[in-house]
């Protein structure tokens, strides 16, 4: 997996979205996709299940792990509060999805694809909610998917 220069991730860092908008939005756009999914991820909003804000001493990065007892996923990001923010929080919580319709299965190693596999889920799910991102970014949505999928 090839890592994104700063170059190519610039627009997407230089256009500023506010974080709980972005954050609402995506709540509308999931249910959008399906109630299921979007009360998975209002449930995780509303019981700390997901930890966008930034604050000081936090480590930074972004990333998703699975709480297997409580059978309920985590997600972990440093939001800054510009467009990447939307391909972050979508591709960790594309891994939450995974995890979450895994649950129920019997044994653990079952739950957890493997990495070449869990990554393709996670970018199937950015770009399965890509045609929903107008919603977000209104009059510079042809600019955002352009830059999305240049570094697809």
């Amino acid at each position: 997996m090839r890592s994104e220069s700063k170059v190519e991730q610039g627009y997407m860092q230089e256009q500023r979205i506010n974080t709980q908008t972005l954050i609402s939005k995506l709540s509308e756009l999931y249910t959008d996709i399906s109630p299921e999914i979007g009360n998975l991820f209002s449930f995780m909003l509303n019981n700390n299940w997901i930890d966008y804000e930034v604050r000081q001493n936090k480590s930074s990065g972004s990333f998703m792990c699975y709480f297997y007892n409580e059978k309920i996923p985590f997600l972990y990001s440093n939001l800054s509060g510009n467009y990447y923010d939307y391909k972050l929080i979508t591709h960790e919580f594309g891994h939450c999805i995974q995890c979450y319709l895994a649950k129920d299965y019997t044994y653990k190693e079952q739950l957890f694809a493997t990495k070449e596999i869990a990554e393709i889920q996670a970018a199937a799910v950015e770009i399965y909610v890509l045609n929903k991102a107008k919603q977000i970014f209104s009059e510079d949505y042809d600019k955002f998917v352009f830059k999305f999928c240049a570094k697809c």
